[in-house]
């Protein structure tokens, strides 16, 4: 309830590369104030916090949850660190990723809509309209190109798709491809 550590277990020495002698000196043990606010209004409320902190390149989860007595008074608090900076990093992919799709399936649906509404208004000469029906086919093609990548990854990443494994001649591969591009 002071504030002292009075427990500490080996994980989170190694985890915060801190010696056992550090613990007398919180600060010291994990050089983070706005953590030790987090317990001390823990401790002064009763109610758990859950936050997150980095520490240099590691991204963790705590749970910083109030300990009490037999009369349910707070007598401390008790923290759970959990590494999440994997997890964050695949979010972060994740994020990116959709951002991504969402860019490369704008745009053809862009071109088509401008095409389609020239057409539709009239704005097209009758000499140009094959080459704007040519324009919006080769966009709806890449429309559906991205969308059975995206279909195809889904089904990978889902593991209802199971790559089958075949023997095939490396030699002839190679020897077909030097005679296509080093004729």
């Amino acid at each position: 309830k002071s504030g002292e550590i009075t427990h500490a277990n080996p994980a989170v020495f190694q985890l915060f590369g801190a010696d056992s002698r550090s613990v007398s000196n919180r600060m010291e043990f994990i050089p983070d104030a706005s953590l030790w606010d987090d317990f001390d209004a823990c401790v002064k409320d009763g109610m758990p916090i859950l936050r997150s902190l980095t520490s240099d390149s590691t991204i963790f989860r705590v749970n910083i949850s109030p300990l009490e007595d037999e009369n349910r008074g707070v007598v401390g608090a008790v923290a759970l660190f959990h590494d999440i900076t994997e997890s964050e990093r695949l979010e972060q992919t994740r994020r990116d990723y959709v951002a991504n799709v969402s860019h490369e399936l704008r745009t053809p649906v862009a071109a088509v809509r401008g095409l389609a509404e020239a057409l539709s208004d009239g704005l097209v000469e009758e000499a140009d309209k094959a080459r704007y029906y040519s324009h919006i086919l080769k966009e709806t093609l890449r429309l559906s190109r991205l969308i059975n990548d995206l279909l195809e990854l889904s089904r990978l990443q889902s593991g209802a798709v199971a790559l089958e494994k075949e023997a095939f001649d490396v030699c002839g591969l190679l020897t077909s491809f030097f005679d296509c591009y080093y004729p």
